[in-house]
């Protein structure tokens, strides 16, 4: 005869319990399609929100932000200087408004301004605001001067940017003192924001 005790009975239980409840479980999870089905929207939806932020543009607008800021600095300490001299540093060619060792940063370092900014790009080897490149960069250039230091009665200061509508508010080709410094016909892919003297 068989005996019930508190262990078999206790063991039965589980024993069904484990039945119905555990091994029941593996109908309730994903199959292998449901699982790739997710993943594919997840990353369906990763690229549409990667697209729509846009990182790269987001980063190049913003170092033209900071292209324009910069380009209001060295105007600042110009300004001061012509405020002393009664004229601007001159160069009759284009020179790297960054760069040492110009006319730019000679007379205008540190008196003027403490250092002059740099270009996010860090390029301090172009000048010339009309080359065709992707290089982006500060230039300078004065009308003709005279005495010493050589005095230059107007400028214009110039900033390649990294999007095409940075530039729509002061395009290099609109300024006043283009004609006077303009290094020709500046190409369709380069964007030439600019400033001048008032």
């Amino acid at each position: 005869m068989y005996r019930l005790t508190k262990q078999t009975v206790f063991y039965n239980v589980m024993q069904n319990l484990f039945k119905k409840y555990i091994l029941s479980q593996n109908n309730k999870g994903f199959t292998l399609v449901e699982l790739l089905i997710v993943i594919v929207i997840m990353g369906i939806l990763a690229g549409v929100a990667i697209t729509v932020i846009n990182p790269q543009g987001i980063r190049a607008k913003t170092n033209d932000g900071v292209r324009k800021g910069d380009l209001k600095k060295i105007q600042l300490g110009l300004e001061n200087y012509f405020t002393d001299y009664r004229g601007y540093p001159g160069t009759t060619t284009w020179v790297n408004a960054s760069a040492a060792g110009t006319a730019l940063s000679s007379l205008v370092v540190p008196n003027y301004i403490g250092v002059l900014p740099q270009d996010p790009s860090k390029n301090v080897a172009n000048s010339d605001p009309c080359e065709n490149s992707v290089n982006t960069f500060y230039s300078y250039r004065t009308t003709a001067c005279f005495g010493t230091p050589c005095l230059a009665a107007s400028y214009v200061l110039t900033a390649r940017m990294q999007v095409d509508t940075s530039d729509n508010d002061s395009l290099c080709s609109s300024l006043r003192n283009w004609s006077s410094v303009s290094c020709g016909v500046i190409p369709a892919t380069v964007y030439c924001y600019g400033v001048q003297n008032p």
